[in-house]
């Protein structure tokens, strides 16, 4: 005599287990791939920055254009 509930078949459970397994397969696969893009668009933004304030024409400073700056409008 059956009852009112149902139970789901084993393999209905395994196909279920399944699904699930593909799922999380997937949300950290997305995961990974946004780590990866993250840590190489900070790799070559690290990279950079370092090339130009290095290597870069004069090594930029502040101070030293506002200096320039003012002197060019005859200031002192």
């Amino acid at each position: 005599m059956r009852t009112g509930t149902t139970f789901p078949s084993e393999d209905e459970w395994w196909a279920e287990e399944d699904r699930r397994a593909r799922r999380i397969e997937r949300i950290r696969a997305a995961v990974r791939y946004a780590a990866v893009l993250a840590a190489a668009a900070l790799l070559l933004f690290a990279v950079l920055w370092f090339f130009v304030r290095h290597w870069g024409k004069g090594h930029y400073d502040a101070w030293q254009s506002a200096a320039e700056a003012v002197r060019r409008r005859g200031g002192g």
